[in-house]
């Protein structure tokens, strides 16, 4: 769903902060003549549109492209500025976290669908995967020498040792 601002880019070069209405650390009146166009709220409220909601639809793209055109008019530069602002970025850290765990159980999801679809011919694979997850990947070849850890205390400790034998 493609925004509109209610305004944009008034003798700016990219709003960043006056964007959003409910900041909690920006005094009244800080957004001058500028109409804020977002809150950080979970839902759209009064008009606004709410950062996280947006952001969260499109948690099926990774690299935040599809959110970039739908919000900014495909305006990286502007995005870039925007979550990195010092007011904004824990909010955006929080929700692209919340993003990828949709992400990860969605497609958690479908392996264990295609894992029990006895039908589908990557059911042993989408198995397999669900079986072995978590485990410690199986290292191939000669197991690596260790290291000698002695220091130099531990040899001086044993030379003392050996004369007491004496």
């Amino acid at each position: 769903m493609k925004i509109t601002w209610n305004d944009y880019r008034q003798n700016v070069k990219y709003v960043t902060n006056a964007a959003i209405a409910d900041l909690p650390m920006l005094r009244k009146g800080y957004h001058g003549d500028y109409k804020p166009t977002f809150t950080i709220a979970p839902e759209h409220h009064d008009g606004l549109y709410s950062l996280e909601q947006l952001f969260l639809e499109h948690y099926n793209d990774p690299t935040e492209f599809s959110f970039v055109e739908d919000v900014f008019e495909g305006d990286v530069k502007h995005w870039e500025e925007f979550k990195n602002g010092t007011f904004i970025h824990p909010y955006y850290v929080r929700w692209k976290a919340k993003a990828e765990g949709k992400l990860l159980s969605t497609a958690m999801s479908k392996i264990v669908e295609t894992a029990f679809d006895e039908n589908n011919k990557n059911s042993f694979q989408a198995l397999k995967y669900l079986v072995e997850r978590g485990q410690p990947k199986a290292t191939r070849g000669r197991p690596k020498k260790e290291k000698d850890t002695s220091t130099a205390d531990d040899k001086i400790l044993m030379d003392a040792i050996k004369r007491m034998q004496e």
